[in-house]
């Protein structure tokens, strides 16, 4: 009897749960990572999942059944996004509408966002700016902007804006429709501080404070969880040390982990989403659980973080006799 086992490691998210035939049906968090459904925030939608095609409707949707977002993507994961994509607020009105490019996944065009009211927001555009001597990232150039009280505060592309997210309120000036200077803000999700510096679009770097008042600085506003050698050298990891017990027939399928990499790059918070089978889960567990202290850990504007992430291992483990 001959055994053989294949591993496909991959970080990004996969559909997990059926809608009808054709649909399927994931839920999602606070921070739209994929979770279990008892404790999910958001679900999505991603309609004619069963069929191959060109690209994918993606629908998400609040706990009201209110959609949240809508748009298509060339990938059954909604990575990448291609057309025009809508955001809504959970009242069910309008919240904005971005373009992305074919080509590179990057926001590009028009851009307009609307306040709850229907009143306008920003009038804009997407344009890429080198951020540093290889790569270009996708700015908004703001051409118009009005505050809450319908008071033109950006007139083209020049004045002051207040910039509000889910958790995150700054102010500064824009200058040729940039950022330009010295911008500060607050983030309540963190409970910190911020003040950052722009050259016409391009962040600079910036210096935050958390609730003890103790500054960091930082050049990443976003500073992502690494694994000792890199994203490939963890993908060999899972491949190479994944040990498969004894099973007497052949399997093929995906099980899918929810795991969080503490501030000390340890993991914390195993789950399994999408179970295959109890022996390969449990060792799925265990081989997540031997690379705790192997990362190092992510960072929010200098301060280190708990970081989620999401990972499928597919397994095609055949058994000819």
């Amino acid at each position: 009897m001959k055994n053989y086992l294949f591993i496909i490691f991959s970080l990004f998210a996969s559909s997990l749960f059926a809608q009808d035939n054709n649909d399927k049906k994931i839920f999602l968090d606070s921070l739209n990572q994929e979770t279990t459904e008892e404790s999910y925030k958001y679900y999505r939608i991603i309609k004619d999942y069963a069929l191959e095609k060109d690209k994918y409707e993606i629908v998400d949707y609040y706990l009201n059944n209110h959609i949240k977002h809508q748009g298509f993507s060339h990938s059954k994961s909604g990575r990448l996004k291609i057309g025009q994509h809508k955001e809504f607020y959970e009242s069910g009105n309008l919240k904005s509408v971005t373009n992305y490019n074919n080509e590179n996944n990057n926001p590009t065009g028009n851009y307009f966002s609307l306040y709850e009211n229907g009143k306008k927001e920003i009038d804009g555009e997407y344009t890429q700016i080198t951020k540093d001597n290889l790569n270009k990232e996708s700015v908004i150039k703001i051409i118009s902007y009005w505050d809450e009280n319908e008071n033109q505060k950006i007139v083209e592309g020049n004045g002051f804006m207040i910039e509000r997210g889910e958790f995150e309120n700054s102010r500064g000036e824009i200058n040729g429709g940039f950022k330009d200077g010295i911008w500060k803000g607050i983030d309540l999700r963190y409970k910190i501080q911020f003040v950052e510096k722009y050259e016409l679009g391009k962040f600079m770097g910036g210096v935050s404070r958390d609730a003890l008042n103790i500054e960091f600085g930082y050049l990443e506003i976003n500073k992502p969880p690494e694994f000792i050698g890199g994203m490939h050298a963890f993908g060999m990891y899972i491949a190479h040390n994944y040990k498969t017990p004894s099973i007497q027939k052949s399997i093929k399928g995906k099980i899918f982990l929810g795991f969080t990499i503490g501030v000390g790059g340890e993991i914390e918070d195993i789950k399994i989403i999408q179970s295959l089978e109890t022996d390969l889960d449990t060792e799925a567990i265990r081989l997540i659980k031997t690379t705790s202290n192997l990362w190092t850990p992510g960072e929010y504007r200098g301060i280190k973080q708990k970081i989620k992430f999401s990972l499928p291992i597919n397994l095609n483990f055949q058994n000819d006799d």
